[in-house]
């Protein structure tokens, strides 16, 4: 096999993309989504996604320092996705982030549940 890696005729051995600190903790939530919650790869795949937008967009830093989450934080994320997004939309990213937010503190990852602080979404009502 190294011989056709030499000569181009198989390509060679990647690394995964990136071992950053984000990723990493992903990877685990992923495990923790297919394993204990039994989502599907599709809903597995949504929610990895919007988790991994909370955790870039928080600025944690290079070390991602969950413990640095604060309850306002967590709204202000909120809040500033519902201004791009519909309703529905954001009923599914609330419960993303919630389930995000119970992963990290059932792992043990942050000391107090903050899934607690994620602000519902109102619902339109049709009038009489």
């Amino acid at each position: 096999m190294a011989n056709l890696r030499e000569v181009g005729a198989v390509p060679p051995v990647t690394q995964p993309v990136s071992d950053s600190a984000i990723e990493v903790l992903l990877v685990s939530y992923r495990r923790y989504l297919f394993d204990e919650r039994r989502l599907t790869p599709a809903t597995v795949r949504l929610d990895e996604d919007i988790a991994r937008r909370f955790l870039t967009e928080c600025a944690l830093g290079a070390d991602l320092d969950v413990n640095r989450l604060t309850p306002a934080g967590v709204t202000e994320f909120v809040v500033t996705e519902s201004r791009q997004y519909s309703t529905g939309s954001m009923k599914v990213l609330t419960v993303a982030l919630r389930s995000l937010l119970r992963f990290l503190c059932v792992a043990g990852v942050v000391e107090r549940d903050l899934s607690v602080v994620v602000p519902a979404v109102a619902s339109r009502c049709a009038g009489p």
